[in-house]
């Protein structure tokens, strides 16, 4: 968590606030939807950060009526503690969800996926020193560069590297060097 500048306190907050807006289903009701076959923005992350949002504009405890019908119950946080943190969450799962979920969607040339993910675990997986953090980084991006030249020395898979693939064949293809 160095890469965010957060101490074990701020995780040991996030927990906290996870529970106390009852976070469960995923980022949105879309998102709860794939998951569960339910489709319903309650406890998502949507929702929570909607709830925090009406805790600073109301000073209300009731839940508010909006004329599109929906129901919102206002977050307030305690003595001012917890917003920093919250909005460090916030901050990070948004990131992820943009960045890393809407990858299933996606194609590319396997070399490009190679730098997409490096370019991810750049940004996500800064290492701590003193762990095997960085260990663990260099061996991810061993295995996207592996991926490049299996592709481009097998000639059978060379047209694989001009060729979109989909997020799941890339994703196969590490699982498989990984194990």
């Amino acid at each position: 968590m160095n890469k965010f500048r957060l101490s074990d306190s701020d995780i040991d907050n996030w927990l906290e606030i996870c529970s106390n807006l009852f976070i469960k289903w995923g980022y949105d009701s879309r998102h709860r939807e794939e998951l569960t076959g339910r489709k319903s923005d309650f406890a998502t992350w949507k929702k929570a950060l909607e709830r925090v949002s009406c805790g600073f504009l109301f000073n209300d405890d009731e839940s508010m009526k909006f004329t599109s019908g929906s129901e919102i119950m206002p977050f307030h946080f305690s003595s001012g503690s917890g917003e920093k943190a919250a909005a460090s969450l916030f901050h990070i799962v948004n990131q992820l969800y943009n960045q890393i979920y809407n990858l299933r969607f996606s194609e590319n040339e396997i070399p490009s996926w190679a730098v997409k993910m490096e370019n991810l675990a750049d940004f996500f997986l800064q290492p701590v020193y003193g762990t095997n953090d960085d260990d663990d980084r260099k061996f991810l991006k061993n295995v996207f560069r592996q991926i490049n030249t299996l592709v481009i020395e097998n000639k059978e898979a060379d047209s694989l590297s001009q060729k979109p693939v989909p997020y799941s064949l890339y994703r196969t293809l590490v699982d498989e060097i990984c194990r």
